[in-house]
């Protein structure tokens, strides 16, 4: 739940084979409307599934931050399961609150050549 009265959710989609992430909001937690346009998506990179997307803190360490925190010393992150290459990748950078849009970090790689989460095979 945010400071603006939504809540917000991360879902993974696909069009073609550009894989896509959607933020949904909430005023009531029953009805949810999908922002106008994807907060991020890549070619070439199929079904997003599982996708994470949270703020970590540069800084503090020992306390998380709500989702729609884009204050200092803040980076966001987000983490999908590709369903193509079955591992999950995840990027760096910021985020717009008010545009609903996830910018990765010029020297984040994004999708195949992205950051592995881990090793496993999905999930």
């Amino acid at each position: 739940y945010s400071k603006d009265g939504h809540w917000r959710t991360v879902v993974g989609s696909k069009r073609k084979r550009r894989g896509i992430a959607y933020i949904y909001r909430s005023r009531d937690f029953k009805h949810w409307v999908k922002a106008k346009h994807p907060v991020h998506s890549k070619q070439s990179t199929g079904m997003w599934e599982c996708p994470d997307f949270f703020p970590v803190s540069l800084t503090d360490f020992r306390n998380g931050l709500d989702l729609d925190y884009v204050g200092p010393n803040t980076k966001h992150v987000l983490k999908v399961s590709l369903d193509i290459t079955r591992y999950e990748y995840y990027t760096l950078g910021k985020y717009d609150l008010k545009k609903d849009r996830y910018i990765p970090d010029g020297n984040t790689p994004d999708g195949w050549e992205g950051l592995r989460f881990d090793y496993g095979n999905f999930y």
